[in-house]
């Protein structure tokens, strides 16, 4: 399959590239049958130079029949099956799924990241593993896996997880997505959970804060918690809670910042992007309102996505991008200065292009070998490669990036994108699923294909 990168406002011709698979470094393929719902990258989870990737995979034909996480070690090359897994953790709590669209994008791909890493937090060299089941249907459920209790095995059943949270029984969708970072100053990772169905006030949004020394200590033994007492708060916004990120120590106070997604689909109300100080998060119990510094107010409906776009030249502070902001024209991406995120109350992006996937759905940011930053978009359908999207401006699309079906048949809810540093060497390549939908050929089932190049 061949790429073709085309930055309509300045080039007439496009700029022919290697095809994908001939490129890459790394390819999985998946059973027959089950589809490839996520891919993740889960950071040095044993040590070892290289960022992990894990691969949520059906339980049957569809997501609907739950999955498993399969783990594959960084320095890995070449042409590998799932059976050459370093890890799997089973699914056997009867989870629903791994991967959700979340309240905004039922009808396709939405990227929402439901596994992270989290570092090695209790100090044997070993990093835990949290997944979050959040199903939109439902309350949704987070789990904490030690590195201790993986490394005895190389499968590790969920019912064995150290932790397991849950939130209020009137809040749903608990774990539509996951922000890693340091919000208490403490040098170890907190996650914050995002819970953006709530039943009063309605569909508010709420959002946990699962701190690294709480994490650290569940070790030998069972915990169940429900986060209501867990720094617990509720946020002003529909919805909010779609999208959570760690955007870094924006204020210098040794506490990472968050950014929060209000997406205001539910009800048609505009979107708004919530940054809070890591100071201003809840430390224990709960809050009735979050203290927001400051905010972008979008035009419509936000059925966005947020992610982190690296500082060039390493000594600045990371930007914050917004994708699927509309206007009279479509979807446009935004950039916000990193270094202005929390400088005044009304936050104002620095640049805005348009792409010609949906980036509604999936973005990821990579650095390539020499040095620059790239922007890819991918939405099922497209796959978009934008150069220093700092400055960049117009109209940025790929074509030749076809599916080998309708877009009709395509499953929901799916992960297809993400980036990861696999080799430890400090560059990221990029990871993608393929194909992206079932085959239309009867007498073949999907198998899918996870490409690292």
């Amino acid at each position: 399959m061949w790429l073709w990168l085309l930055a309509c406002a300045g080039s007439s011709d496009p700029l022919v590239l290697t095809p994908v698979v001939d490129a890459a470094r790394l390819t999985i393929e998946g059973p027959e049958g089950a589809l490839i719902g996520g891919v993740y990258n889960l950071g040095p989870l044993d040590g070892a130079p290289g960022d992990e990737l894990g691969l949520a995979v059906s339980r049957g034909t569809t997501l609907s029949d739950g999955a498993d996480l399969y783990i594959f070690s960084g320095g890995r090359e070449g042409a590998l099956t799932l059976d050459d897994a370093d890890q799997v953790i089973v699914n056997d709590e009867g989870a629903w799924w791994i991967v959700d669209g979340g309240q905004c994008t039922p009808e396709g791909a939405a990227g929402h990241r439901n596994a992270v890493g989290l570092g090695d937090l209790d100090g044997d060299g070993l990093g835990e593993l949290m997944l979050a089941f959040g199903d939109d249907a439902g309350e949704g459920v987070v789990y904490l896996l030690t590195g201790a209790q993986r490394a005895a095995s190389r499968e590790t059943p969920l019912s064995t997880a150290e932790l397991v949270l849950f939130g209020p029984g009137d809040t749903f969708a608990l774990g539509t997505d996951l922000a890693v970072g340091d919000y208490d100053g403490d040098g170890l990772k907190d996650v914050v959970i995002g819970a953006p169905v709530t039943a009063s006030p309605e569909r508010a949004g709420e959002i946990a804060v699962v701190y690294g020394f709480l994490m650290a200590s569940a070790r030998g033994g069972r915990r169940v918690l429900e986060l209501g007492g867990v720094g617990w708060s509720t946020v002003t916004g529909e919805l909010s809670g779609e999208r959570v990120l760690s955007v870094g120590d924006v204020d210098r106070d040794d506490r990472d910042d968050l950014a929060i997604l209000a997406p205001g689909c539910a009800s048609g109300l505009p979107g708004r992007v919530l940054v809070v100080s890591g100071a201003a998060l809840p430390r224990v119990g709960r809050n009735e309102r979050l203290l927001v510094a400051a905010t972008y107010q979008s035009g419509a409906v936000l059925r966005g996505n947020l992610q982190r776009l690296p500082d060039l030249d390493g000594v600045g502070q990371d930007e914050l991008i917004v994708g699927g902001d509309t206007d009279e024209h479509g979807d446009r991406v935004l950039v916000f200065s990193g270094e202005d995120l929390l400088s005044a109350p009304s936050l104002r992006p620095k640049t805005s292009f348009q792409i010609g996937a949906n980036s509604r759905s999936q973005l990821t940011t990579r650095r390539l070998p020499g040095g620059e930053v790239e922007l890819v978009s991918h939405d099922g359908d497209q796959l978009v490669r934008v150069r220093d999207p700092e400055r960049a401006v117009g109209w940025h699309k790929v074509e030749g990036w076809a599916p080998p079906c309708l877009v009709d048949d395509r499953p929901d809810r799916h992960r297809l994108l993400d980036a990861v540093d696999h080799d430890g060497d400090g560059l990221s390549e990029l990871v993608t699923v393929e194909p992206l939908w079932p085959t239309c050929d009867e007498d073949s089932l999907n198998r899918g294909l996870v490409i690292v190049w």
